[in-house]
């Protein structure tokens, strides 16, 4: 899969700090998912108003295959079939002594939407999934407004993800 960007704190404009190395590396899986209607699949997050596609890490034993497909039923409350590859972006998360490496595939819906089956902590951050058309779900993207740590490399991230799908 091709590289897409590496992202670090600098990039982001957080003052980076001294790292001891990383003692992580996680990988992850993300879809660009489209409905049958053509609109695109992302999570608002209210705990740090940012907005995200759905994905997250790999669980030991799992393909990339496997963890797309449970993403997006927890977070999206979609079976979906994958249609090809974005791209790679490392995110280098020096604060949390983490190496992130994040693939992305662009995705359509199988069948009907189904409730996401957000967990107890995305409960909690106040999760909500929303199906918008491509240019309003890219907006939502464009600029950086959010506060925490782990939002700003999301939102940047998926932001990119976003604008490298092909339509």
């Amino acid at each position: 899969m091709k590289l897409l960007q590496e992202l670090r704190e600098s990039d982001l404009g957080i003052e980076p700090k001294e790292s001891a190395g990383f003692l992580e590396v996680r990988n992850a899986v993300r879809a660009v998912v489209f409905d049958a209607e053509g609109r695109v699949g992302v999570a608002h997050v209210a705990d740090g108003n940012y907005w995200k596609i759905p994905g997250g890490g790999v669980e030991k034993g799992e393909s990339f295959v496997q963890a797309l497909e449970r993403e997006l039923m927890e977070e999206a409350g979609v079976k979906a079939t994958v249609e090809g590859e974005i791209g790679v972006i490392i995110e280098h998360r020096d604060q949390w002594k983490q190496l992130q490496i994040s693939y992305c595939y662009r995705a359509r819906v199988e069948g009907e939407k189904q409730v996401p089956k957000f967990d107890e902590t995305e409960r909690e951050e106040g999760f909500s999934f929303h199906w918008l058309p491509y240019g309003e779900a890219l907006q939502k993207f464009r600029g950086n407004t959010s506060l925490t740590y782990e939002s700003q490399f999301m939102q940047t991230r998926d932001g990119i993800f976003l604008k490298k799908v092909p339509i």
